[in-house]
């Protein structure tokens, strides 16, 4: 693997793709993962990394700017990804399904249950236990009751695209490519729809003032609706369905607010305009070389400030006296 050293800048030279033209494609998702533009692209992924840690966490993730990077497989991914097929595509029985394949195995401890997720992985197919298939039936048919329950999507799924890639290009040269793969869009563009499921409170406010922000999703929503819009001129509106994955499996809908767009984009162009300028000077920069002084959040200092009177220093070594004396 290709190292990275703290505090020092990385050199690279970005190998070329094969050629394809903007617009809205039908690409196989790993092809889409490794990046399937003629120029490595900016997208979501790439904006979170530099607005939450550094260009080269960016880098490092990105898959044409370091192809070496190790590829991220878990259990609970294996389970989001078959969540996925069972709602995009009404997937009922993943047993049947050619891209998942079924364990045999309680866990994954065992030489030959790890070797079986193994080769599943390295063959481009999904990995999920059998204990699991009752698991993943229930979030199934939980996220299609919810998704037929909504008053304002119901009976449009026929009308929608499932998973499409999204490339379009930012310059009028056309080499500062971006590229996105939102879960639904509406046949109009009007409507992008990105399903999450979530082993922590899908209600609305918590989840949506929390791990959204949290987890750059506004971001990713904004990255969403810029490809369309630049591709199609339509304005779109964006929703997460957001599901949890413990019983009762339920869902919300959850709506990208003005206020939160313009945050995301905000972030987004602050971001892009780091990337273009890393890719000119083909250098990376990390965290800053010096020492970073940490202020005291202003919510804390009040919270002590406003400590009850019983925390007072003097009562306290008051208390702990005479309880020293009451023991002794």
């Amino acid at each position: 693997m290709t190292a990275v050293k703290r505090n020092q800048e990385t050199e690279l030279k970005p190998c070329s793709n094969k050629d394809i033209q903007p617009g809205i494609h039908e690409i196989p998702f790993d092809e889409y993962l490794a990046d399937p533009c003629p120029e490595p692209s900016f997208s979501s992924d790439v904006a979170n990394a530099i607005v939450n840690r550094s260009p080269r966490h960016a880098w490092y993730r990105h898959p044409r700017l370091n192809p070496v990077r190790p590829k991220k497989q878990s259990a609970v991914m294996d389970i989001g990804k078959i969540a996925h097929l069972c709602f995009l595509e009404r997937v009922v029985d993943v047993g049947m399904d050619s891209r998942i394949v079924v364990i045999d195995a309680e866990d994954y401890r065992t030489n030959d249950a790890k070797a079986k997720r193994d080769e599943a992985h390295q063959n481009g197919l999904v990995p999920v236990l059998e204990k699991q298939h009752e698991l993943i039936l229930c979030i199934g048919a939980a996220s299609q009751h919810a998704w037929d329950a909504c008053s304002e999507l119901q009976g449009l799924f026929d009308d929608w695209k499932t998973e499409r890639s999204v490339l379009w290009t930012e310059d009028q040269a056309g080499t500062l490519w971006c590229r996105s793969r939102p879960d639904l869009i509406s046949d109009n563009h009007t409507i992008i729809v990105n399903y999450k499921i979530t082993g922590m409170s899908a209600e609305p406010d918590e989840f949506g003032s929390g791990y959204l922000i949290r987890g750059g999703y506004h971001v990713q929503a904004y990255n969403h609706c810029r490809g369309i819009e630049q591709l199609t001129g339509v304005q779109t509106k964006y929703i997460w369905m957001v599901q949890e994955d413990y019983p009762p499996y339920d869902c919300s809908f959850i709506g990208m607010s003005p206020s939160l767009r313009a945050l995301a984009e905000a972030q987004w162009e602050h971001a892009f305009a780091i990337w273009q300028e890393c890719l000119e000077s083909g250098k990376w920069p990390g965290y800053p070389n010096r020492v970073c002084w940490v202020d005291a959040p202003g919510w804390q200092l009040k919270k002590w400030e406003e400590r009850p009177e019983a925390l007072d220093t003097d009562a306290t070594f008051d208390a702990m006296k005479r309880i020293g004396d009451f023991v002794t």
